[in-house]
């Protein structure tokens, strides 16, 4: 690519990997993805995508324009650092002339047709610096799960090339208008068997020139991979399979247009196999590292995740496989994405968003930020030129992506202590005095790399008394490989005072190796902390996984250290759950909860009502997990309440109490419960048959 001659020089901006460029304003703008990674006039791009869908769907539309305004799910994107939005769409949106549904409160859109409200949405996000990637969903509405080919019977290759010429033509000059998705998981192709009505590599090559040769030259392609061909020994997604690019790249003539971009999810959406392995989630790396880890070195093009994400809150098991993800990423220093979604509508995921449309969902705010801490940002100026402000990596050591790398051929346990030994050595990136009294600030992501933006630059423990407090540790399960003795452990804090504690330190110690993931604690400096436990409660949401042999206590002092009281350990070799389908369900559209096994249940007097319902979360052989959604049905706010599980064998953001074994209170944090409103971040794991129910008891009311 040629560099242009004439370029502002306004700052430079310096990357934790140590990159060094310069901040500059410049009359065009040029992607290209080279190097294994995406650039931008020659400079690394940090992208921070998100999906936004509904253009693929009957109504013609993005959803969520029903409840709220466009310019304010607009303004919520940039506001949160995302710079590029994955807008899936049906072919017949640029065929047919459809009318858009679900206007709401845009009445600005109102006599506009569907492809001027794509317009529309097009401009107002290159007035606030977001980029736009294409992706082609679908050929009929609502038909995504079944076209699962680059053509249909009733739109052959040719007429996919043809709706290809009215994309270039409408958005060839829309400056930000980037990038294009050929096919949304074309999970019936096949990759290198020489059959041209079936071989996506081949078509994708045919697609991509056509379009590049056509007058879309400027455009990225992405293109994502296939599910079973070639086989697939551990089941990958629709969307995540590119071992065939070993043998046979997408060959195409502009090869610096090309990205790959697989679509991964974890254990709430398809229950595979190596999620109820022994040693999840850490099995997780040398996975990804086969279906598409492989490929920037590979080929030397980027990789784009172009859809990931999940129940974050409601599923734990998610949530393990979502902050290795991002452990992995970062760690190979292949950050690009695009979340799965902004909308709440996503049934087999949720959104980014609750179903207001305007409430985020922190957790997920928290963990996109930490894959990418600063993406790059371009502004227009008075000139009419693009100002284009760099962006550091993600927070992780230099050389850990060369220590990844390396070890990528040895066996998932070496990979996963590559990574996450690397990355647990990073230090504090957050600012303070270092007095060591100063409490948590930044935002957690509820993993052991993450880097809080507060706790005294990393001093000591958040101020707590820890009067009344004790500490145990429970081992729920352990195995054996190269890098030692794992195990997952439960960390369970009595509290006996008669008052609330809040930001309890709690120190956990690793003889003889490192924690490697955690949950409901935040890091601070060498301690984490455990937010809230009631007067007279007991916490056990809090743990973690570790090598080595684990010890806890409270850094305040008043606790000693309580050695680890495992149970017997269990060494599984195979996975606890033998079903290894090979064509997953990814989430595209909303599906039905599940149906409430309790119905509402009255208490606190007139209009104080709450219904509480359970849903599986995850299964496995002998047992399983449940999340618990409680809803306010009544006409009051709620101030409190209990509820009563039985058989519960652990649980999250449920606080043990006192007036019976399987009574157990909800975080402070919960309340107060607006009506209307739901709370859905408790749950518990069981063993043998699945609990029928429960109920609610003790509810007050304002």
């Amino acid at each position: 690519m040629t560099r242009l001659p004439s370029l502002l020089l306004l700052g430079l901006v310096v990357g934790l990997a140590g990159e060094t460029y310069a901040q500059t304003c410049t009359p065009t703008i040029d992607f290209t993805s080279e190097d294994g990674v995406l650039k931008l006039n020659g400079n690394r791009f940090y992208m921070k995508g998100i999906n936004w869908f509904g253009f693929e769907t009957e109504t013609n539309n993005l959803h969520g324009l029903w409840s709220v305004t466009m310019a304010s799910l607009l303004d919520f994107t940039q506001r949160n650092g995302f710079n590029f939005l994955r807008i899936p769409f049906h072919l017949e949106l640029f065929t047919q002339n459809k009318s858009p549904q679900g206007l709401g409160p845009n009445s600005d859109l109102n006599g506009l047709s569907a492809l001027q409200v794509l317009d529309k949405v097009i401009n107002e996000a290159g007035k606030r610096g977001i980029f736009i990637m294409l992706d082609l969903h679908s050929f009929t509405p609502d038909n995504f799960m079944t076209e699962n080919m680059w053509y249909s019977s009733q739109y052959p290759e040719s007429a996919v090339l043809s709706m290809w010429d009215r994309v270039i033509q409408r958005y060839a000059n829309t400056w930000n208008v980037v990038a294009l998705d050929l096919k949304n998981e074309p999970y019936g192709t096949t990759w290198n068997t020489n059959n041209p009505s079936t071989d996506w590599n081949a078509a994708a090559a045919r697609i991509a020139n056509y379009i590049h040769n056509n007058g879309g030259s400027k455009f990225l392609i992405m293109v994502e991979g296939t599910s079973s061909s070639p086989p697939c020994a551990d089941a990958c997604f629709w969307g995540e399979n590119f071992q065939g690019v070993h043998q046979a790249p997408v060959a195409v003539t502009l090869k610096k247009k090309l990205v790959y971009s697989p679509h991964t999810y974890g254990p709430g959406v398809s229950a595979q196999a190596y999620f109820s392995a022994g040693n999840y989630p850490l099995n997780m790396n040398s996975i990804w590292e086969t279906h598409f880890g492989f490929l920037p070195t590979k080929t030397g093009n980027a990789i784009v995740l172009g859809e990931w994400g999940g129940k974050y809150d409601e599923q734990p098991r998610t949530k393990m496989w979502m902050d290795q993800l991002v452990s992995y990423l970062i760690a190979k220093g292949s950050t690009d994405q695009f979340f799965w979604c902004l909308n709440p509508n996503s049934g087999d995921t949720g959104g980014i968003l609750l179903e207001d449309w305007s409430t985020p969902v922190a957790s997920k705010l928290a963990i996109t930020k930490r894959l990418v801490p600063n993406p790059t940002t371009v502004t227009r100026n008075s000139n009419g030129q693009y100002c284009i402000n760099g962006a550091t990596t993600p927070s992780a050591p230099t050389g850990v992506v060369a220590s990844v790398v390396s070890a990528v051929s040895s066996a998932a346990s070496s990979v996963a202590s590559a990574i996450t030994g690397a990355v647990s050595t990073g230090s504090n990136t957050g600012t303070g005095t270092g007095s060591g009294t100063g409490s948590v600030t930044g935002t957690a992501t509820g993993s052991a790399t993450s880097t809080p933006g507060g706790g005294g630059g990393g001093g000591g423990a958040a101020s707590s008394s820890c009067t009344g407090l004790s500490a145990t540790l429970t081992q729920r399960s352990s195995w054996t490989d190269g890098a030692g003795v794992h195990g997952i452990y439960d960390i369970n804090i009595q509290n006996a005072g008669s008052s609330e504690a809040k930001n309890v330190p709690v120190n956990v110690r690793i003889s003889g190796g490192s924690v490697e993931q955690i949950w409901n604690m935040v890091q601070s400096g060498s301690n984490y902390i455990v937010a809230s436990i009631g007067a007279g409660k007991t916490y056990s949401g809090a743990g973690f996984i570790s090598v080595g042999t684990p010890s806890v206590s409270l850094a305040c002092g008043s606790t000693p250290t309580n050695p680890t009281t495992p149970t017997t350990p269990t060494n599984p070799t195979t996975p606890t759950n033998p079903t290894t389908p090979t064509t997953p369900t990814t989430p595209t559209t909303p599906t039905n909860p599940t149906t409430p096994t309790n119905p509402t249940q009255p208490g606190g007097g007139a209009g104080c009502s709450v219904g509480i319902s359970f849903a599986s979360s995850n299964m496995w052989n002998g047992g399983g997990a449940m999340t618990i959604t409680i809803s306010n049905t009544g006409t009051r706010t709620i101030t409190n309440l209990s509820v009563k599980v039985a058989g519960a064998s652990s649980t999250w953001n449920l606080l043990t109490s006192s007036a019976a074994a399987d009574e157990y209170g909800l975080p402070t944090w919960a309340f107060p419960l607006p009506r209307g409103q739901k709370f859905s971040s408790a749950g518990f794991t069981y063993s043998g048959a699945q609990p029928s129910g429960g109920s609610v008891a003790d509810i007050k009311c304002e």
